[in-house]
């Protein structure tokens, strides 16, 4: 059976004697203002999805939505083109 050490030196350590907190600040008469913007301290980094997240979103978004990804006179004129170029073409046996 294993003793935790860790544990050991806790039990016997003496307890630290802590100071005691500082009071906060007086509030001043007339107040800083805040900027808007991220601190020049601490940037933070923009949010980045793992590969292949975003796509999934998308194909989500994509299936739920029953609006049409291309708009009906184009895509007419498309399917009429395709059609005529068919027609055109020598049939191979």
């Amino acid at each position: 059976m294993r003793h935790n050490k860790s544990a050991h030196k806790r039990k016997l350590s003496t307890p630290r004697r802590r100071s005691p907190p500082e009071p906060p600040p007086p509030p001043s008469t007339s107040r800083a203002r805040r900027t808007s913007g991220p601190s020049e301290a601490s940037p933070r980094k923009k949010h980045r999805f793992r590969p292949g997240t975003r796509a999934l979103m998308e194909i989500r978004k994509y299936q739920k939505s029953t609006d049409l990804l291309l708009r009906k006179a184009p895509f007419s004129r498309l399917v009429l083109l395709l059609q005529c170029i068919l027609q055109q073409a020598p049939q191979i046996p």
